[in-house]
């Protein structure tokens, strides 16, 4: 039997400057790749399904931006794994953390060259091969993305030596070159490893594999507080519980002098008890 002719990979690549958007479709024409070409985000939208293989889009578009393009695909299951390249005319990092934060896998600053595209386009598409279902890090086998930031993405997995069922937090591979975010990343996890305290998740490990950052926690069962307003509104008694828990797990932590970067409802889990345990991972030194 004949092998299976490779597959064509499809990019989409949206762009309202013309001249800088054949550029980028010719320099990923010569990696292989069929390309659909839009000016706005509105033209792109009938093309995004599920047999996209990279997503490349500028920030700032007229009508609705790039931000909302990356948060559009993050939020539906067919196109929640495609790598996505953001392209930013300005080196603002609040700009770009937006964008990360939104579920981009990398940045472009203008101007920039069509190796840079080429090399991080290559790198992405690798990445999401190697990321099959039970791919391996370290002693972990990672099943399943939970959240994106834009310094990490947290993973479910299972430790393999002990069969522990965990939360896996990897830093951005984009960040690896950047020596300070680097260290931040690195100086947060080495702050969390061992950290135990109530209505907060628990951190099993942390480490360095592959030269990748990573830090291991409790994978905590239950319903986001996100999700629980938005099916009903919730009642004065177990709302109060869940402050209360949060506060709990707050004060825990300025015992240790770290405060908690980023305290919303999707970021407060709820078990069937009604006990409510503060994750998310955004701490920093006070």
């Amino acid at each position: 039997m004949d092998p299976d002719p490779p597959k064509t990979l499809r990019a989409l690549v949206v762009e309202d400057d013309g001249v800088a958007r054949r550029m980028i479709s010719k320099t990923l024409q010569k990696q292989g790749f069929e390309v659909v070409e839009c000016g706005t985000v509105e033209s792109a939208l009938p093309h995004v399904d599920g047999g996209l293989d990279l997503v490349i889009t500028d920030q700032r578009l007229s009508g609705a931006d790039g931000v909302f393009l990356i948060t559009h695909l993050r939020s539906h299951p067919e196109t929640r794994e495609v790598p996505i390249i953001m392209i930013s005319a300005f080196e603002d990092p609040d700009e770009i953390e937006r964008g990360l934060e939104a579920g981009a896998d990398d940045c472009l600053v203008k101007p920039y060259r069509p190796g840079m595209l080429r090399a991080k386009a290559k790198h992405l598409i690798k990445e999401r091969e190697e990321r099959a279902p039970g791919w391996e890090f370290g002693d972990y086998r990672v099943e399943e993305i939970l959240q994106r930031g834009s310094r990490g993405s947290v993973w479910r997995a299972t430790h393999r030596p002990s069969g522990q069922r965990v939360a896996l937090k990897l830093m951005t591979r984009s960040l690896l070159d950047r020596p300070d975010s680097a260290e931040r990343f690195r100086r947060e996890v080495k702050s969390l490893a061992g950290l135990k305290l109530p209505h907060l998740v628990r951190f099993h490990e942390a480490g360095v594999e592959d030269e990748r950052p990573f830090l291991a926690m409790e994978f905590v069962e239950g319903r986001s507080v996100a999700d629980l307003i938005e099916t009903e509104p919730l009642s004065l008694a177990p709302a109060l519980r869940m402050a209360r828990d949060v506060a709990t797990a707050l004060v825990g932590l300025k015992t240790y002098d770290l405060i908690h970067r980023d305290v919303k409802p999707s970021n407060v889990m709820v078990g069937a008890g009604g006990e409510a345990t503060l994750i998310d991972f955004g701490f920093v030194k006070g």
